[in-house]
């Protein structure tokens, strides 16, 4: 049963099984070579959607004269 569910984690992930599992023990022993992760991703979803907010910022990324610089750019 574990065999096949590394496989088909790695058939996932496009890897070989013999790829997936040292990518495993090295995230394990905290040898990975992945992005190194800052603690916030426990918050990730957590917040309501709030539609106020999404349209102050759909607002704020509208291109308005006093944006550009001298250049026109």
């Amino acid at each position: 049963m574990t065999k096949r569910l590394l496989e088909t984690r790695a058939r996932e992930r496009g890897i070989s099984l013999n790829a997936y599992n040292l990518e495993l023990l090295r995230r394990e022993v905290g040898t990975s070579s992945a992005k190194k992760k800052n603690g916030l991703e426990r918050f990730i979803g957590i917040a309501p959607f709030d539609s106020k907010v999404e349209e102050a910022l759909k607002d704020q990324r509208k291109p308005t004269a006093d944006k550009w610089d001298s250049n026109g750019l």
